[in-house]
């Protein structure tokens, strides 16, 4: 069957054309295809974050009375989860707000679908923390950084203090803040940068 292929970047685009089956020639349809290949699916690490801090909150729930000291969920991270589906995850997912006057513009605004929500009908304030982070592993712990902890402004028993780790939060207006480490991993665990090598 007649080929061609056409460089595109670091991509090679590989056409091949082959004939429309008599029964269907002259009918309206897409006409472009691609060999079977294996689908590609959105991951699921976001629910299964949520569903991991529900079920670490809920062990909570029997307890005579609440928790006198803050409570962290320390998760170590797998396949895909960035910073941006963790800003989903916890303080729920973006979405466009179109005004209704002609003045306003379409701004971003966040739906109440994040694990940590707000208001008269608040959501996950019994954890007031995730450390969240790459999974150790002994011959990189010098050279990666610590995890991040990301802080929840609504729980009931507040965290108080944050050092050494990074932070992700909001304000009061519900903007991100951010806070830079105060240490590395290597000044924590009293190790050489370079470490184990050299």
């Amino acid at each position: 069957m007649p080929h061609m292929q056409l460089p595109a970047g670091d991509w090679v685009l590989d056409y091949t054309a082959a004939p429309v089956s008599p029964d269907r020639r002259g009918i309206g349809r897409r006409l472009i295809a691609i060999y079977p290949t294996p689908p590609a699916s959105w991951g699921k690490d976001s629910a299964r974050l949520r569903k991991t801090l529900s079920k670490k909150g809920s062990k909570y729930n029997e307890l005579d009375k609440p928790l006198d000291k803050p409570l962290v969920a320390a998760i170590a991270s797998w396949s895909s989860i960035d910073e941006f589906d963790l800003r989903n995850t916890l303080f729920g997912s973006v979405q466009i707000a179109y005004p209704v006057g002609p003045q306003d513009a379409p701004r971003p605004v966040r739906k109440l679908d994040g694990y940590w929500r707000p208001g008269t009908d608040p959501r996950g304030t019994r954890i007031s923390a995730v450390l969240f982070g790459d999974t150790m592993r002994a011959w990189t712990v010098a050279s990666r950084p610590l995890p991040q902890l990301w802080i929840n402004r609504w729980a009931t028993t507040p965290i108080p203090d944050v050092p050494p780790f990074a932070t992700h939060g909001v304000d009061a207006e519900g903007n991100f803040v951010t806070g830079a480490a105060t240490r590395t991993a290597a000044d924590v665990f009293g190790l050489p940068p370079e470490w184990p090598n050299g």
